[in-house]
């Protein structure tokens, strides 16, 4: 958990990921690391020396670097995705015809990627 959270998220304002609220608060005893470089349980989700962190307003994800290429490809084409269906949907589109796409949807999908080069 973390303390302190109203002067973390309201005058220090950095992000922070917890899934609880204490009281404790850090004693000098545990402010000396034991190790640096070593992989880690963080949340469940083992992190290795070299991962990289990426985080939002909606959580963390551990990406470990050989993936990172990969990711951001499928990142690229997931940001066009949904802002393709966004248009789509407030032009007055239904849901169902392109989450997921149906064969008429990916068409009109297809169509407007090809526009956009």
């Amino acid at each position: 958990g973390i303390r302190d959270s109203a002067a973390i998220f309201n005058e220090i304002q950095v992000p922070v990921w917890s899934t609880a609220v204490t009281t404790g608060g850090a004693w000098h005893m545990n402010l000396f690391p034991e190790d640096i470089n070593l992989p880690i349980a963080c949340g469940k989700v083992l992190v290795r020396p070299g991962d990289i962190i990426m985080a939002d307003d909606g959580g963390a994800i551990v990406v470990p670097p050989r993936l990172a290429p990969k990711i951001i490809e499928i990142a690229g084409e997931r940001d066009e995705h949904e802002v393709f269906v966004r248009m789509r949907l407030r032009e007055g589109g239904e849901l169902n015809k392109y989450y997921p796409f149906n064969e008429e949807g990916l068409r009109e999908y297809e169509e407007w990627l090809a526009a956009q080069e």
